[in-house]
């Protein structure tokens, strides 16, 4: 019997029944299409890595030289190459066509396209990626206010701060501090929407709901308020609509950005709050909207919230303790591609296509939590052996 079995029998509780493996997956693995040795993951904020517009963000650590490196996701060929101080990993936040470097000295923006670096600055450091309003070059995030000096020690509410910046020249334009228990932003159509919880006590965020507030980006001025009985973590637009949004916490709501009316609202799926950088799991891609669940993987009509199209996951574990940890994209083609945790063994992916038909299978070579993206129809994966590091790409099917 196992010293599990034993401590749950001396305090008079029933073992816990056995985690279910992967031993079932089938032989297929995903096809690997580029691996590139000598780097490491570059820690984006709310990610497991900076990737956007086919390019991928990663740091080659040799000391002491270090570099930050741009990859195309699609082929693994390096795009260009940066040299920089050694400073550990430092994180990255995404902004518009700027990689925010997170470092000692402030935030230094570097051109995604081409490698320049544009500015240094001293900033809060984002605790995600800004939404941007591009026409006006101005970025907003989420930042932690950090204590007064002097008082580190001492008890005070947590504050947050939305800030925005001048993405031409890093300056700071405004800043907006609450001691609420979270907020989410949104950039449509110049202006800026702050939803910020009406309570600092998370617990409370459901039924005291948010105050979404919209914004001009360059000044922080309010334009106009509405309140909404909700608890977005995150909000997505409408795609080709500005005036419409998805509000994505507890549940899905279909939102009026000028108004704030509900027009379909339908559960979300449990928050990954446990183990490593966990995924948004509702995805919002090519004007299509999936979901991944416990044990199955929904399409949502955008313009009802009904289902239009589901799938059932293999091998789900209904009695599990703990959420599968899994992330979803919507597939080339239609339907839905999805990784799924297969409790330490190599993880799985599944493509969905029609609706009711089974799914292809297949395995990656690696545990769940080294898949660091899935972007381009590739699914990125970091590898680590007695030679050290490598970032590899596998065909998604």
């Amino acid at each position: 019997m196992g010293v599990a079995c034993l401590a749950a029998l001396a305090f008079g509780l029933a073992p816990a029944p056995p985690i279910p493996t992967a031993k079932a997956a089938p032989s297929e693995r995903l096809r690997q299409v580029w691996s590139v040795r000598g780097l490491m993951d570059f820690g984006a904020a709310h990610a497991r890595i900076a990737v956007r517009a086919g390019t991928l963000l990663a740091w080659a650590y040799e000391p002491p030289k270090t570099a930050l490196v741009a990859l195309d996701v699609r082929t693994g060929r390096p795009r260009w190459r940066m040299p920089m101080p050694a400073e550990g990993r430092p994180e990255i936040a995404l902004a518009g066509d700027l990689a925010l470097v997170q470092r000692s000295i402030g935030i230094t923006a570097v051109d995604l396209a081409t490698g320049q670096q544009r500015w240094t600055q001293r900033l809060c450091w984002f605790r995600s990626n800004l939404e941007t309003a591009a026409d006006l070059q101005v970025g907003v995030g989420t930042c932690t206010v950090p204590d007064p000096p002097g008082e580190e020690h001492k008890w005070h509410p947590r504050l947050i701060a939305a800030v925005a910046v001048d993405l031409t020249n890093g300056h700071e334009l405004w800043r907006r501090e609450t001691d609420a228990a979270g907020q989410a932003i949104a950039a449509a159509a110049g202006i800026i929407y702050l939803a910020v919880a009406n309570t600092p006590a998370p617990h409370q965020v459901k039924d005291k709901g948010v105050t979404v507030f919209a914004l001009a980006p360059r000044t922080g001025k309010v334009l106009h308020r509405f309140p909404l009985v909700h608890d977005p973590s995150h909000i997505q637009l409408f795609p080709g609509d500005p005036t419409r949004a998805l509000f994505i916490g507890g549940d899905i709501a279909a939102v009026s950005l000028t108004d704030g009316r509900v027009s379909w609202r339908q559960p979300a799926p449990l928050p990954l709050n446990w183990g490593a950088l966990p995924y948004p799991r509702t995805e919002l891609r090519d004007g299509r909207l999936v979901v991944g669940y416990e044990s199955q993987v929904r399409e949502l009509d955008l313009r009802s919230g009904a289902t239009i199209a589901s799938w059932d996951i293999p091998w789900a574990d209904k009695q599990a303790s703990q959420p599968v940890r899994q992330m979803t994209r919507p597939a080339p083609g239609g339907g839905a591609l999805l990784i799924k945790d297969a409790w330490q063994q190599p993880a799985l992916a599944f493509q969905f296509g029609k609706s009711g038909a089974a799914p292809t299978v297949a395995s990656v070579e690696v545990n769940y939590e080294w898949v660091m993206a899935v972007e381009e129809g590739v699914v990125v994966v970091l590898k680590n052996d007695s030679t050290g590091a490598a970032i590899q790409g596998y065909a998604a099917f």
